[in-house]
């Protein structure tokens, strides 16, 4: 179980900028997508 979840965060890391470019977004629209992401995860861990 272990593995697997690792293997599929590894996964999920390598599709991460490669998936958003095949639908279309840039790195600019990447990053308006990402910042609004990383500022609620920084508001859930307070």
């Amino acid at each position: 179980m272990d593995t697997f979840v690792y293997r599929a965060g590894e996964q999920t890391g390598a599709w991460s900028y490669p998936l958003p470019t095949w639908v279309g977004f840039r790195l600019t629209g990447i990053c308006f997508l990402a910042a609004p992401l990383a500022a609620g995860w920084c508001a859930l861990s307070l």
